[in-house]
C-alpha cells in the first residue's frame, strides 16, 4: 500500500484499499468510490440522478450491478461492449477500479445479496434456455429431458436428469459470462496483456449460476416424470379398453366374413389389399400381447405398442367389412345412357360392378353426396354409423382408398394424374368437412413418399423445388432470433386467445340463460339455450387456462394434455395421421411428410427449435379446443375424464379435427382453403399458397400459409370491421359468440398496444419502435410483432389523433347522471400519457402500414427484405431499361443466394458481441455486378470492415478470421450519422427476438416525428454503381449532422412553422443536400489520374442524366458516329462533354433541359445540382 496517497482523509485509490477493510463502511464514506459509482451507474446502468439520493443508494447499486455481471450474460456483454466502444479511456478506467473493488470486497451474505443475485439469474436468458424443453425464445438449448416414465423413485431419478440439460446449458454460458467480465478487466486496464484468464473466478460464477439452475431444472424434471408415468398409465388403460372394443366390433364383422355374399367377397378383396405395417406400424413386427404390467423396455419402445397380431388382422378385419359395407351403399357406376338420356348402370354383383375402384367408388358416391345428386350418393349418416359399428375412423378406412391411389399411380404416370389425384382428394377433404378431415391424409403421404404420378420431367421439377424452394426457405427460419420471435409471439397470441375466449364465454352464458327462459316448451330451442351455457363455461375456463400459461410454463404438460398427445400419436387409435400432420416439422411450410431428404431434412434437423416451440403451443391449444367441445357435446364431461376413463376413441372425428384446426390457426399455419366457401378462401387464399408453394412463387412470398392467416387474424380482430364478412368468406360462418369474444380480445389489445405507445414511445418513435428502459437507444420489435403490427400500426395512428394539450394524461371520460348530480367520472385506469410534441399533420408511414397488412411476410421477420424492395419500388420507380434489368437480376439471385445462408447470422451476432472489429455494419456494395453478388451472397457471415485489422483468432490454428467471401473496405453508410450503423448488443437479439438500435441523431429526431420515409431521406440511387450510393449516403450525413441539424435548431422560420409546413420546410434542405451529396461524389476531381475511378464517374453522371437528355446526346453521337451508341461503345466521357459543349453554345436548349428535370420535382439530378 506503499503508493496509496492519501488527500483529505480519503484514499484516492480505493481499489487498493487493504482488502480486509474493504467493506460497505469504507465505500460509502469514500468520495471518490461514490464518484466513480455515480458516474458509472449512471453511464452505463441506466440510473437518473435522482434515483442515487445518498451514498447508501449509490453502494447498493454498484454491488447490484456487479452481482448480476457474474451470474447474468446479457448484463456481462453489455458491459463488455461499454468498455470496449461506448466509453472513453476514463470511463474505462472507472469501471475497472469499480470491478477491481468488487472482485476484492465483495463476501457480504444476507437477503440483500441473494436477492441480487437472484435477479440476476432469473433475468439471464440461459437460465429459461435450460429450463424450457422446447428451447425457445432464448439460448436456443434443450432443457429438462422427458424423465422416466413412472414411479416414484423414477420421478426422483427424473429430478436429477431434468436437472442435467440445464446444467450443461448454463455451464458454458455461466463461464463465457465470467469470461466476458476477465476481457473487461483486460480492456479497462486491470489486467495487463498476456495475465492469461483467471478460471478459478470462471468456475466460481458458472457455480453460483449452475447452483440456482440446477434446482429449477430438476424441479421441472420431477414434474415431468411425474406427468410421463400418469399419461402412460392413461395411455395402457385406453389401450386395454380399446382391445374390448375392437373384439365387439370384430364379433359384427366376422359373422358377415364368413358369410358368402357379395359383402363379404369384397371385404375379403379389400383385407388382402391391405398391410398391416402401412394401417397400424411397428404392431407387426412387435407382434406382443398388450402387457398389463407397465414395464420401462416397453415404455422406451415406439409409439404403437401392446397390440398382438391378432388383434391387429381383428382391426383389419373391420376396416375390410366397413369398406365393403360402404362400397355396397353406393349404386353400381353408369355403364352408358339409353336414348331418353337415362343412365344405364352395371348390376349389383355383376363384374363391371364389382371392377370398380374403391377409391373411384367412394369418390364418385362422396362427391354426388355433396353436389346434392342422390343417384348413388353416399349419405353421411349411414357412412358416420357404419364406420361406428365397426370402430373404425375415417382415418383408418382411408388406409384402403390410399392403398388403391397407390396401386393405380404405379400403373399410370404424368403430370395429368398427380393434378387429377389432387383435384380427387381435394373434393373428398370439401365433401367431408361435416364429418372429420384426415380420409384422405394417408393417400396424400403415398403420393408425396412414393412420388406417385411423377415422371421423369416431374422428377427433375420436385429436386428442383426441394432445393430451391422447401429447402431453401427451410433454411431461413434456423437461427435463435426467429424461434425467440416466434414464441414471444405465440405468448401474445396466447393472451388474445385468453380475452377473445372471455369474450365469447360471457357472451354465450349470458345469451344462453337468457334462452333459456324463452320459449320453455320448445325442448330444440333449450337444448340449444343449455349447449350455448356449456359452451359459455367452457369458454370461461378456457380463458384462466390461458391466462394461468396452462401446459406453456417452463415446459410443463399437464396428465391430460400430455396423454392426449400419445393417445393422438397412437395409430390403434386412428387419428395418428392428424397428429403428424398437427404436429410436423417445419409447419409453416405445407405438404411435407417428414420423410424428405436431402436439402429439406437438413433444413428439419436445423429446425429443431422451432419446432418444439410450435409443436409446445399446438399441444396446448389442441388440447384446451379438445376440453371446450367435448364440454360443449357431452354433459358433465371434460377431457381429464375422458382420458381417466379409456373414452378417448369415442371422441369424434368431428372433434378432432376441429381441435386441430384451432390449433393450426394458432400457429398460423392453417391450409385447406381451397375447401372451404367465399372468394377469399378458394379464390385469393388458395390462389397465394399455391402460388408461393411453388418454386417461383417461394422467392416473392416465401411463407404464404402465413401470410394469408396473419390478415384472417387481425381482420378478425379489427374494430367493427371483423364482424362482418362481406360475402368474402374470411370469417368461415363463425358463430356471432366467436365474433363478439374476438372484437373483445382485439379492443382489449388495441388498448394494450396504446399504453405500450403512449409509455414506452416518444415523438419520434414509430409504430414499432420503443424506446430501451435500460438505456439509450430503442428496440426495432418489428420482426417480433408479425402479425400485431396492424395492431401497433394502429395503436400509433389513434395516438397520433389525439389531442395532446399539455397535460400529463389524457382521461377517457364517460358521461354520468342522477336525479341530483350531473356530472363525469373519470376511468383512472384509462389515462393515457400525452406528448405534445407529436407531429400533426403528417401523413402515415406507408412502409408501416405495408408490414402491418403482411406481418413482414414471414414468422420472426424473415420477409423484410421482400417489403424493403416493394417500398423501393414505390419511392423511386421500376426502372425496366436493359442495365436496371441486369442490376435488378443480380440483387434478386444474390438475395436468394443469401437465403441459404441465413442461419449464419447467429455467428454473426456472437462474434460482434466479442470483437468490437465485427460490430460496424459491413459495406456490401462493389463497383462491380459480380462483386456486388459476392458480398451480397455473403452479407449473413461475420465480416470486418478493415483489411487492416487482424481479425478473430481461430482456436488451435495460425488463421485468423476476417470474413467471408470478397474482403469488406469501409462502412454501410447511413444519410443520418457519419460513421455508419454499429451494432448494438448482437447477442440480445439472438437471445430475445429484439433488435437494439442506436441512439437517434437530433436530426434523425426530427425527420422521424415529421414522419419521413428512410427512402425520402437518403438520396437517389446511382445507376449502376452501389458502392458509389453508399458512398453518396456517408457524404450525405456529413451535412444532416452538422448543417441540417443547425437548421431545425436555429432558424427562426422553421421553428415557428406548423408540423406540416416543417415537414415542407425540411424537404427542400433534403433536397438541396441531397444534390449536393450526389455533386460531391461524382466530381471528376475526386478521380485524380486514376483512369478507371474517371471512367466510372463519367458512366455515373451520364446515367444521372434525365431521360430525354440522354437520347439527345445519344442522338448527336449517332449521327456523329453513323450509327454508334454510347453505352455499347461506353463514350461517356464523349456524351459528357458534348453537354458541356451545350452548356456554353446552346444555353437556352441547356437550360431547357434542366427546367424539364426540376419540373418533375427531382431536384437531386446531377444536372439540376451543376446548374445552380
Amino acid at each position: 500500500m506503499a503508493n496509496q496517497q492519501v488527500v483529505n482523509g480519503q484514499f484516492t485509490q480505493y481499489h487498493l484499499q487493504n482488502p480486509e477493510k474493504l467493506n460497505q463502511e469504507f465505500l460509502i464514506n469514500n468520495k471518490n468510490f461514490q464518484s466513480d459509482a455515480t458516474a458509472f451507474l449512471i453511464d452505463r446502468a441506466g440510473y437518473e440522478a435522482n434515483d442515487l439520493n445518498n451514498s447508501q443508494d449509490v453502494y447498493d447499486g454498484f454491488m447490484q450491478h456487479f452481482r448480476r455481471q457474474n451470474v447474468n450474460e446479457f448484463t456481462a456483454t453489455r458491459d463488455l461492449i461499454y468498455a470496449q466502444t461506448l466509453t472513453d479511456n476514463n470511463g474505462r478506467a472507472r469501471m475497472g477500479r469499480l470491478m477491481d473493488t468488487f472482485d476484492h470486497m465483495d463476501g457480504e451474505l444476507g437477503w440483500k445479496a441473494a436477492g441480487d443475485y437472484l435477479g440476476g439469474v432469473f433475468t439471464a436468458p440461459s437460465t429459461y434456455a435450460g429450463i424450457f424443453s422446447f428451447g425457445a425464445a432464448k439460448a436456443g438449448a434443450l432443457a429438462a429431458q422427458q424423465g422416466v416414465k413412472f414411479g416414484i423413485r423414477q420421478a426422483i431419478k427424473g429430478a436429477a436428469r431434468g436437472a442435467i440439460p440445464a446444467l450443461a446449458i448454463d455451464a458454458p454460458v455461466a463461464a463465457g459470462t465470467i469470461a466476458a467480465q476477465e476481457q473487461i478487466r483486460k480492456d479497462t486496464g486491470i489486467k495487463e496483456e498476456g495475465e492469461g484468464i483467471d478460471f478459478g473466478k470462471v468456475g466460481t460464477g458458472a457455480a453460483i449460476s449452475l447452483a440456482t439452475s440446477g434446482i429449477v431444472g430438476g424441479g421441472i424434471g420431477a414434474r415431468q416424470a411425474y406427468t410421463g408415468y400418469t399419461s402412460e398409465l392413461a395411455l395402457q388403460n385406453t389401450l386395454k379398453q380399446q382391445e374390448e372394443v375392437i373384439e365387439k366390433a370384430h364379433v359384427i364383422s366376422e359373422k358377415i366374413l364368413k358369410t358368402k355374399g357379395r359383402v363379404s367377397k369384397k371385404a375379403q378383396e379389400f383385407k388382402s389389399k391391405l398391410s398391416l405395417k402401412e394401417t397400424i406400424p411397428e404392431a407387426l413386427e412387435k407382434g406382443k400381447a398388450l402387457k398389463k404390467d407397465i414395464a420401462e423396455e416397453q415404455l422406451e419402445q415406439s409409439p404403437v405398442k401392446g397390440l398382438g397380431v391378432t388383434l391387429d388382422e381383428k382391426t383389419l378385419d373391420n376396416i375390410a367389412v366397413a369398406g365393403a359395407k360402404i362400397f355396397h351403399e353406393i349404386k353400381p357406376r353408369v355403364l352408358r345412357y339409353d336414348a331418353d338420356n337415362n343412365p344405364i348402370r352395371a348390376l349389383k354383383g355383376s363384374k363391371e360392378d364389382l371392377q370398380e375402384r374403391f377409391s373411384s367408388r367412394v369418390t364418385r358416391g362422396l362427391l354426388d353426396s355433396k353436389t346434392g345428386v342422390s343417384d348413388g350418393a353416399l349419405d353421411k349418416v349411414t357412412l358416420t354409423q357404419i364406420l361406428k359399428d365397426h370402430n373404425v375412423s375415417l382415418e383408418q378406412l382411408g388406409y384402403l382408398y390410399a392403398e388403391e391411389v397407390s396401386r393405380a399411380g404405379k400403373v399410370l404416370k404424368g403430370q395429368s394424374v398427380l393434378k387429377s389425384t389432387h383435384k380427387e382428394m381435394n373434393e373428398i377433404d370439401a365433401s367431408l368437412m361435416e364429418v372429420g378431415s384426415s380420409f384422405t391424409a394417408a393417400a396424400r403421404r403415398k403420393v408425396s413418399d412414393e412420388k406417385i404420378g411423377l415422371d421423369t420431367q416431374g422428377m427433375v421439377g420436385n429436386v428442383i423445388n426441394q432445393v430451391f424452394g422447401k429447402g431453401r426457405v427451410g433454411l431461413m427460419t434456423i437461427q435463435f432470433a426467429t424461434t425467440a420471435r416466434n414464441t414471444t409471439n405465440g405468448y401474445m397470441r396466447n393472451y388474445v386467445y385468453g380475452l377473445d375466449n372471455l369474450g365469447a364465454g360471457l357472451y354465450n352464458v349470458v345469451g344462453g340463460n337468457i334462452n333459456k327462459l324463452r320459449k320453455v316448451g320448445d325442448e330444440v330451442f333449450q337444448n340449444e339455450a343449455r349447449r350455448a351455457v356449456r359452451m359459455g363455461v367452457a369458454q370461461l375456463k378456457t380463458s384462466a387456462d390461458a391466462f394461468r400459461f396452462k401446459d406453456l410454463v417452463l415446459g410443463t404438460t399437464s396428465t391430460e394434455t400430455a396423454a392426449l398427445d400419445k393417445l393422438f400419436r397412437n395409430p390403434a387409435f386412428g387419428k395418428s395421421e392428424q397428429a403428424k400432420e398437427l404436429f410436423k416439422e417445419m409447419g409453416d411450410i405445407g405438404n411435407l411428410t417428414g420423410t424428405e431428404g436431402g436439402l429439406v431434412a437438413l433444413a428439419r434437423r436445423l429446425n429443431v427449435l422451432n419446432t418444439y416451440s410450435d409443436n409446445m403451443f399446438k399441444r396446448a391449444i389442441f388440447s384446451r379446443e379438445l376440453n371446450k367441445l367435448i364440454q360443449e357435446n357431452q354433459p358433465g364431461m371434460t377431457l381429464a375424464k375422458v382420458i381417466e376413463e379409456g373414452r378417448f376413441p369415442m371422441v369424434s372425428d368431428r372433434m378432432i379435427a376441429d381441435a386441430t384446426e384451432a390449433a393450426l390457426d394458432f400457429t398460423y399455419q392453417t391450409g385447406k382453403f381451397h375447401t372451404k366457401e367465399g372468394w377469399f378462401n378458394n379464390k385469393l387464399a388458395a390462389g397465394i399458397i399455391q402460388f408461393g408453394s411453388s418454386t417461383a412463387g417461394s422467392f416473392v412470398i416465401p411463407f404464404p400459409r402465413y401470410l394469408v392467416n396473419q390478415f384472417r387474424f387481425l381482420y378478425e380482430h379489427a374494430p367493427i370491421l371483423g364482424m362482418f364478412d362481406f360475402g368474402s368468406g374470411i370469417l368461415n360462418k363463425s358463430k356471432m359468440s366467436d365474433r363478439i369474444g374476438k372484437q373483445f380480445g382485439g379492443l382489449i389489445t388495441l388498448y394494450a398496444f396504446l399504453q405500450m405507445r403512449a409509455n414506452l414511445g416518444t415523438e419520434d418513435t414509430g409504430a414499432f419502435e420503443y424506446a430501451n428502459p435500460a438505456g439509450q437507444g430503442y428496440f426495432d420489435a418489428r420482426a417480433s410483432l408479425g402479425p400485431f403490427g396492424f395492431t401497433a400500426v394502429l395503436a400509433d395512428l389513434i395516438y397520433r389523433m389525439m389531442p395532446h394539450q399539455n397535460k400529463e394524461t389524457y382521461k377517457f371520460e364517460i358521461p354520468f347522471t342522477d336525479t341530483e348530480i350531473d356530472t363525469k367520472v373519470s376511468l383512472d385506469t384509462l389515462k393515457l400519457k400525452e406528448n405534445p410534441r407529436i407531429a400533426k399533420g403528417v401523413p402515415v408511414s406507408k412502409r408501416d402500414m405495408v408490414y402491418a397488412l403482411t406481418g413482414g411476410t414471414g414468422r420472426g421477420g424473415t420477409g423484410l427484405d421482400i417489403i424493403d424492395g416493394a417500398i423501393d419500388i414505390g419511392v423511386n420507380g421500376l426502372d425496366l431499361d436493359e442495365e436496371k434489368f441486369q442490376e435488378s437480376m443480380v440483387k434478386f439471385l444474390a438475395n436468394g443466394m443469401n437465403t441459404y445462408t441465413v442461419g449464419a447470422g447467429v455467428f454473426k451476432d456472437i462474434v460482434a458481441t466479442i470483437d468490437p472489429d465485427f460490430r460496424k455494419l459491413p459495406n456490401n456494395t462493389d463497383v462491380s455486378l459480380l462483386g456486388y453478388l459476392a458480398k451480397q451472397a455473403t452479407r449473413a457471415f461475420p465480416q470486418t470492415t478493415d483489411p487492416n485489422v487482424d481479425g478473430l483468432a481461430i482456436p488451435f490454428t495460425e488463421y485468423r478470421y476476417t470474413g467471408i467471401g470478397p474482403q469488406r473496405e469501409g462502412i454501410s453508410e447511413t444519410p443520418y450519422r457519419t460513421g455508419g450503423v454499429t451494432y448494438q448488443n448482437p447477442l440480445l437479439k439472438q437471445l430475445t427476438g429484439l433488435s437494439l438500435q442506436q441512439q437517434k441523431t437530433y436530426a434523425q429526431k426530427e425527420f422521424d416525428r415529421l414522419r419521413f420515409d428512410y427512402r425520402e431521406v437518403a438520396p437517389r440511387k446511382i445507376k449502376l454503381d452501389t458502392a458509389l450510393t453508399n458512398d453518396q449516403k456517408g457524404e450525405m450525413a456529413k451535412d444532416v449532422e452538422s448543417k441540417v441539424a443547425k437548421y431545425i435548431s436555429t432558424d427562426i422560420r422553421y421553428n415557428k412553422a406548423p408540423d406540416f409546413m416543417k415537414r415542407e420546410f425540411l424537404k427542400n434542405q433534403i433536397s438541396i443536400y441531397r444534390a449536393l451529396s450526389r455533386k460531391n461524389i461524382l466530381d471528376p476531381d475526386r478521380a485524380g489520374a486514376n483512369v478507371f475511378e474517371i471512367k466510372r464517374l463519367q458512366r455515373a453522371k451520364f446515367y444521372d442524366l434525365p431521360k430525354p437528355v440522354q437520347k439527345y446526346l445519344n442522338k448527336l453521337y449517332s449521327d456523329r458516329t453513323e450509327g454508334g451508341d454510347i453505352v455499347k461503345d461506353k463514350m461517356f466521357g464523349t456524351a459528357l462533354s458534348d453537354l458541356e459543349y451545350l452548356k456554353e453554345n446552346q444555353p437556352k436548349l441547356f437550360q431547357s433541359f434542366t427546367e424539364l428535370q426540376v419540373k418533375k420535382g427531382d431536384k437531386t439530378n446531377i444536372l439540376a445540382a451543376t446548374n445552380n
